[in-house]
């Protein structure tokens, strides 16, 4: 019988999790802590080490957390909109974005964005609605983009804007396995 110090044990410790290493202690006669009473067909061969319980707990709760800010940040500046909560801020006369404003406003198209944008914002915050949540958010975010980019003039670089993306790839990226039935092509027949 092999004892704790040789290379046999080492590598039953290093495969095998802490409770069935316990349990074989525990269950044959004659064992001691330092025993490892196990046949060489017992030893899962195809079994990665076991994870660290920090990291896999830290990888459950950082999509949650990163759902929950974008969330609150389009229900925020949703409701600050609808619920008029900040003065309009006065534009500049002749500027290419007094000019997107004045067809976007007054038309009722901008109420209707704000309204996905709410929507959205509640659904990305709940982790099982997540993913509806990040496609009714996904076009506004590209708009928001293009507009900083094609009307504003000032780019992309805004750090609300950076932190908005990064938020949402970051939820895309812990998703992407749901997401690959939408990108894969299967044959219906």
């Amino acid at each position: 019988m092999p004892s704790s110090g040789s290379t046999w044990s080492r590598a039953c410790r290093a495969f095998l999790p802490q409770a069935i290493l316990i349990a074989a202690r525990n269950n044959f006669p004659g064992g001691s802590a330092g025993e490892i009473f196990l046949d060489e067909s017992e030893i899962p061969t195809n079994r990665s080490p076991i994870a660290n319980p920090a990291q896999t707990l830290a990888m459950k709760y950082i999509p949650i957390v990163a759902g929950i800010l974008l969330g609150l940040l389009f229900i925020l500046f949703a409701s600050i909109v609808l619920l008029g909560l900040a003065p309009t801020p006065q534009l500049p006369a002749g500027s290419p974005i007094a000019a997107f404003m004045a067809a976007f406003a007054p038309t009722g198209y901008l109420t209707f964005i704000k309204v996905l944008e709410l929507l959205g914002g509640i659904l990305v915050a709940i982790p099982r609605t997540r993913n509806v949540g990040l496609l009714i958010l996904g076009p506004i975010l590209v708009n928001i983009l293009a507009f900083h980019v094609f009307v504003a003039g000032d780019g992309i670089l805004d750090p609300l804007l950076l932190l908005l993306s990064a938020l949402a790839l970051y939820l895309l990226w812990s998703e992407r396995k749901a997401w690959n039935s939408l990108l894969s092509r299967s044959s219906v027949q």
